[in-house]
């Protein structure tokens, strides 16, 4: 996974993450976490976990109300190694 994506997109979005394993590795979708960084944070995992597989994120279509969302994405791969990226998302009328 890249360290960070942004971008500016409207709700309802297609949200889509692809997970990029390294050195023969693959990623465990069970060990894979989604949180929105506010305050207090909240774990988005359950929302999307029947969107998960091993190569990412794929749920067609997500709402979101208007303004900036951050999001941290944890997973572990087959050797345990554990990977954070950061995802901002710009949400416009």
């Amino acid at each position: 996974m890249p360290p960070s994506r942004s971008g500016r997109v409207t709700s309802p979005l297609q949200f889509g993450i692809k997970f990029v394993p390294h050195g023969g590795t693959t990623i465990d979708p069970a060990s894979t976490r989604v949180l929105y960084l506010k305050e207090p944070i909240v774990d988005l995992t359950p929302r999307v976990k029947k969107y998960m597989t091993a190569s990412g994120i794929d749920m067609p279509v997500a709402e979101a109300p208007s303004g900036q969302h951050v999001m941290v994405i944890e997973l572990t791969d087959s050797r345990g190694h554990v990977g954070l990226s950061t995802v901002t998302l710009t949400v416009g009328p």
